[in-house]
């Protein structure tokens, strides 16, 4: 009879090799590779070493918080000067 620590490793390893697999085509298409490559990598790390090493130096690789941020406050006046001035032109139309 199969155990129920075998049956657990078994479908922690298809979900998180899914889901790893799914990371890895994100690579070449459109999507959050970045995101679902180390949820892939968590699940798996679960149960398997080796996964929780190579999550480890992901983490190492990825900066944990960003120094600059995304954009400056000039920016984001820029960014709502902008779209108000879509808005009026869109209201506007033809006369």
């Amino acid at each position: 009879m199969i155990s129920l620590k075998t049956i657990k490793r078994v479908v922690i390893l298809v979900v998180g090799g899914t889901v790893l697999l799914l990371g890895v085509a994100l690579i070449a298409l459109p999507g959050p590779a970045f995101v679902v490559i180390p949820a892939g990598l968590a699940i798996l790390a679960i149960e398997f070493t080796w996964a929780r090493d190579w999550l480890r130096s992901a983490r190492a690789i990825l900066p944990l918080n960003f120094q600059k941020p995304f954009f400056d406050d000039k920016e984001e006046e820029d960014c709502v000067i902008d779209s108000a001035q879509r808005r009026i032109s869109v209201s506007a139309g033809p006369p």
